[in-house]
Formats: C-alpha cells, structure tokens, sequence
C-alpha cells in the first residue's frame, strides 16, 4: 500500500469508482474533495558491503559488529560540508525504513502544489452521468424492443407448431381430399362449359348463314317486287281504259304481291 493510499483509503481510483462513489459529485462542487494526481517516491537502491550499506551515495548505514545489541546499525546522510546522523538502530530494516522516510521527506518538500483538477473532473462526471442516462434510457428500449421480438417469435413458432400438428392429423388428410375432389368437380365444370361455348359458337354460325340466306332471299324479293310496281305503273299508264274481268285479276295480283313485299 502506497503513502497516498493509506492516507485516502477511500479515494475512487476507476471510472466505475467515481460512478458508484456516494456523493461525488457534490463533494467536489463543495470543495470537500480536491483532485491532484498521486505522487509517490521511489524505494532507495542499496549496496552492501563487509563494514556497511550504500544508497544513491547519500545514506550509509554503518554496521558495528556483533558486540553492539541494541543500536548495532548507525545511520548517517552525507552531505556536500559534513555528515548528518539520523539514529541508530537495532535492526538493518529499521535502519532502512529510516532512511527511507527521510529520503521521502525531503523529495517531498521540494515538489510544489499540483494544479486542481477538480472542475475537469466535475465535468467528465457530469458528462458520465448523462452518458450514463442515455445509454440506460436507450438500454430500456432495447429490452422492450427484444422483448416484443421474443413474444413475436414465441407466437409464430406457435402458430408454425399448430400448423405442422394439423397438417399431420387425419383432419388436414379429409380437408385436402375434399379440397381435391372440388378441384377436379371445378376443372370438369370448367370442360363442360368450353364444350357447351365450342357448341354454342357452332350453332351461332349455323344462324349466321341462315341469316344472310334469309337477307339474300328478301333483297331478291325486294327486287321482284320493284319490279311488278314498276310493271303495274307501266300498265295502268298504257291500259287506262280496258278494265275486263282478266285484266282486273292481273292487276288485283300485281297489287296483292306489291302490298305482301311491301309488308
């Protein structure tokens, strides 16, 4: 555990920590938390030799024997006029850690105040929680979307198994013999009523020529009876005065055949 964390034990480090931390956002707007990025010092190198321990040409840890119990490890900082003791101690570790404490503590005091980077921070939360809105509102319609599809599929698969049952059944089997049985009954239908239209189209052009027969008959009649009113007027003209009992039939025949062709 470094320095920063033992100090701050419950300071969000991800981006889910900072989602999930209560009161974030108003503990930074409140100025209750301020956002410097961590700062932490290396560990001293040491090297050992028969009579002491070296770091970074700074600290020496002077090893006194096996007769010295209690502060056997003396612990000393050189520096550029004179040396500096910083105590003595029973153990090489203790002596070590000292060292280190004061290494940290002097790296430390020369280092100036980080910048604040707490409105940025402010404003990616304040981003992350609409982000975080629109991806839960969109998420909400993706589920209602997933789930409409799933009722849709569940009633076709439905629907397709209901289906598959009934075509198998003896039911399906009598509703499609009965289906293709009114099929043929439709297709024989169907020959009976081209045979009666090749029928009826036959006796259509029987009448026909009949007809036209029976139109050339008239127009000859027509002509014939042109002809005996023509005959009649020619004789009426040149006979105006003859008026015997053959003459009247003849004429009486011109006039009935005129008045039949003209009915």
């Amino acid at each position: 555990m470094s320095r920063r964390e033992a100090e701050f034990p419950n300071e969000p480090k991800t981006v889910g920590d900072l989602m999930r931390a209560p009161d974030l956002l108003k503990d930074l707007k409140a100025g209750r938390l301020v956002v410097v990025p961590p700062v932490s010092v290396k560990p001293l190198e040491w090297q050992s030799t028969a009579w002491n321990h070296r770091s970074a040409n700074i600290y020496v840890i002077e090893d006194m024997g096996t007769n010295w119990t209690h502060d056997r490890f003396w612990l000393a900082a050189h520096g550029i006029l004179d040396n500096v003791g910083l105590g003595r101690f029973g153990t090489l570790e203790a002596a070590k850690a000292a060292a280190q404490a004061d290494y940290e503590a002097r790296i430390l005091s020369a280092l100036t105040a980080s910048p604040d980077h707490t409105a940025g921070l402010i404003a990616l939360v304040e981003g992350m929680g609409a982000e975080a809105a629109r991806m839960k509102a969109m998420r909400k319609r993706l589920d209602h979307r997933i789930h409409c599809q799933r009722k849709s599929n569940r009633d076709n698969w439905e629907i397709v198994e209901r289906r598959r049952k009934w075509i198998g059944s003896q039911t399906a089997q009598r509703a499609f013999i009965a289906m293709r049985a009114r099929a043929r009954a439709a297709e024989a239908e169907r020959d009976e009523a081209k045979a009666q239209l090749r029928t009826g189209e036959a006796q259509y052009g029987v009448l026909d020529q009949q007809n036209k027969h029976l139109l050339a008959r008239a127009l000859a009649a027509e002509a014939k009876a042109d002809a005996l009113r023509e005959a009649l007027a020619e004789a009426i003209a040149a006979f105006p005065h003859i008026r015997d009992e053959q003459t009247q039939k003849a004429l009486d025949v011109l006039r009935a055949l005129t008045e039949q062709n003209n009915g």
